[in-house]
């Protein structure tokens, strides 16, 4: 059955789809639906995040806020723009390794010795 999404537009299939694995102890509905519902901490995580409206997850990496200049940790969001669909509050993101820097280059050694300052003519 093909649909319209009603945040991007796009047209979609809407497919059977098998629930995702749920954690014991964790409802089943916290999974795929946005609730006033937070993870609780330490709860093992019942697998990766899907929008329930597109079908597809992100993680976006931890970061400094342009606006406020606050740290924020990571978190899951849909990469459709304008999708306001998020995962219950504390949902765990699978920790990846920090970028690291790479080394700087030294400079390339210079052909030639450098010049003597010249004589002013006066």
């Amino acid at each position: 059955m093909s649909l319209t999404c009603p945040h991007c537009h796009k047209p979609f299939l809407l497919a059977a789809v098998a629930p995702p694995a749920v954690a014991a102890g964790v409802p089943a509905a916290v999974a795929t639906q946005r609730e006033d519902w937070t993870f609780p901490p330490g709860a093992p995580a019942p697998g990766p995040w899907f929008c329930p409206v597109h079908r597809q997850s992100k993680i976006v990496p931890a970061g400094v806020s342009s606006k406020t200049g606050k740290p924020y940790s990571a978190f899951w969001a849909c990469p459709e723009k304008g999708c306001d669909e998020r995962p219950p509050r504390g949902y765990p993101v699978p920790h990846a390794p920090a970028p690291v820097a790479p080394a700087p280059t030294p400079e390339p050694p210079m052909p030639f010795p450098p010049m003597e300052p010249l004589e002013e003519i006066g």
